[in-house]
């Protein structure tokens, strides 16, 4: 049997090794934070497709879904002022197919409603807020879509599967 090697080191080798060694912990352990995150993402998100294909989940369920066919087979159905104004925003990107400012899809439901008016119209500001705060919390609850900046300082919207991993958009959808 071979005898143990013994090293001696002074205080300074010392203190390199212990500074080594913490600094190797703590990349671990950050790497393991971002693991447990993303293990944690990709088991809900499989929870949320097991439950949509078995239609247990009726939350992701909108009715009317203005994004699928009209039921001829033919396209987009027609745009409907009963919708919902997240329905309405969904119809419109869908439409549009490309990620667009929130001007535009203003713009793009007053072609359908003209009487919601423009700028500094009361009805217009209230209906911009609420289209803005929607925008916002479907991409904070990474459910239905995503923004960018673009040059112009505004963002542009559009369905999450549109952006790369790096939070910029397939160059289809500009």
């Amino acid at each position: 049997m071979s005898k143990p090697i013994i090293l001696e080191i002074d205080s300074e080798q010392a203190a390199r090794l212990k500074s080594f060694y913490e600094n190797e912990v703590s990349e671990y352990s950050k790497r393991i934070a971002e693991l447990q995150f993303k293990l944690q993402s990709s088991t809900k998100m499989l929870s949320t497709i097991n439950a949509r294909i078995s239609g247990r989940e009726e939350k992701y369920i909108q009715k009317p879904l203005p994004h699928l066919s009209n039921g001829n087979g033919s396209g987009l159905g027609q745009y409907k002022k009963d919708w919902t104004w997240s329905a309405k925003v969904l119809y419109v990107i869908t439409k549009i197919n490309k990620a667009i400012t929130l001007n535009q899809i203003l713009d793009e439901i007053r072609t359908y409603e003209p009487h919601i008016g423009s700028g500094m119209n009361p009805t217009f500001r209230k209906i911009q807020a609420g289209i803005s705060a929607n925008l916002k919390a479907r991409i904070d609850n990474g459910s239905t879509y995503n923004r960018v900046k673009a040059d112009n300082g505004q963002y542009l919207y559009g369905f999450k599967e549109w952006f790369k991993d790096d939070g910029t958009l397939f160059e289809k959808y500009v």
